[in-house]
């Protein structure tokens, strides 16, 4: 019997979490699950060019007030730079302003929109991954998993 406990723990728990479902609201056009997931920490860098940098500094003032961390913002990515990071993109097609799209890979999220207030909208569904409440230690990663987003 004893042997089975540790059996039945484990069953419960991959039923628990395979069940796991992300909730966006509002309910988007698309929504695409993919396995894995992106790792957010305080070493997540944003990026974003000039045109986009008014979501970039709003996103750290919720991240700052949410769970007390900032998160360098630079304009570009290096050609050799490594690391985890927030892209905010301008796109220059017909879609309508605030439409956009979110794509989180294992080390990436990309936020896209032809106007910015499609990019503050991509932003509040990014913060919806993200929990609630600041987890426990500041050195704490948070994983949000791999999807990508239309609306």
């Amino acid at each position: 019997m004893k042997k089975l406990l540790p059996f039945s723990f484990l069953f419960i728990s991959l039923t628990i979490f395979g069940q796991m479902k992300v909730v966006i609201v509002p309910k988007p056009v698309s929504l695409e699950m993919n396995s894995g997931n992106f790792t957010f920490s305080s070493a997540t860098n944003i990026v974003a060019d000039k045109s986009a940098m008014h979501e970039a500094e709003m996103l750290n003032i919720y991240l700052k007030k949410l769970y007390g961390i900032k998160l360098p913002v630079t304009n570009k990515i290096t050609k050799n730079e490594r690391g985890s990071f927030i892209i905010f993109k301008l796109l220059t097609n017909k879609e309508r302003k605030d439409a956009y799209n979110l794509s989180v890979g294992s080390n990436e999220i990309i936020i896209s929109s032809t106007g910015n207030e499609g990019l503050f909208y991509g932003m509040q569904t990014f913060l919806q991954l993200l929990p609630e409440t600041k987890p426990e230690a500041t050195s704490t990663s948070i994983f949000i998993p791999e999807l990508w987003r239309k609306d």
